[in-house]
């Protein structure tokens, strides 16, 4: 039984209330596409370049130049790669390639980075890695990709909730761009971002 002392005031307003209400707009890094803070995926099949895309979007971010022509970044912001998909000779040819520039970071060692241990607890490495954001003001984490950083199920809303927090512990309300996998079951009829991306639909929400 839940106890009385356990309820708390419900919060119920009428539309006309409601709507006259003001609260903070929504703060893109590129407009209608990048929110400024929480979980930002970028959905693809293996080998389509989901990678490439995001090493774009965060060349744009970093020097503060429209990215493909019709979207815009309003001012450059800072950005660290830590990135696990990836070796590190393939990722320093793609910004190569690309001609990457900006006030980038490259966490090296993110082969061997963990969020949390054996216990579920948060690692000495996530915590020198969340002062590192702190004091270099870093505005934007590019994780390549998120599975690689996850524990437990993808299929999990309940891990899934975990690893969010988890990210939050370590970032903040920062921009977190990562990339995630579709699944390779076919689904029947026109699929929407919550069919094709893998695992639990909370990962797709960022809830």
């Amino acid at each position: 039984m839940i106890e009385a002392q356990e309820f708390q005031p419900l919060s119920i307003v009428k539309v006309d209330d409601f709507l006259k209400e003001e609260y903070p707009p929504t703060r893109w890094l590129i407009k209608n596409l990048l929110r400024s803070d929480g979980l930002n995926l970028v959905v693809g099949q293996s080998g389509v370049g989901k990678s490439l895309i995001c090493l774009s979007i965060i060349k744009s971010i970093a020097t503060g130049t429209t990215w493909m022509s019709d979207e815009f970044v309003t001012t450059p912001k800072k950005v660290l790669i830590v990135d696990k998909e990836n070796s590190a000779s393939d990722l320093q040819n793609n910004l190569r390639d690309m001609n990457v520039t900006g006030d980038i970071t490259i966490f090296k060692s993110a082969d061997l980075f963990e969020f949390v241990d054996e216990k579920l607890q948060p690692t000495v490495s996530a915590k020198k890695l969340k002062r590192f954001i702190e004091k270099n003001n870093i505005d934007v984490i590019l994780l390549d990709s998120m599975i690689d950083f996850y524990k437990g199920s993808e299929d999990s809303s309940t891990d899934f909730n975990f690893n969010h927090q988890t990210w939050k512990q370590v970032f903040g309300d920062r921009c977190i761009l990562t990339i995630h996998h579709e699944n390779k079951q076919p689904v029947k009829g026109k699929r929407n971002a919550k069919d094709r991306a893998r695992g639990s639909s909370n990962i797709v929400t960022g809830k």
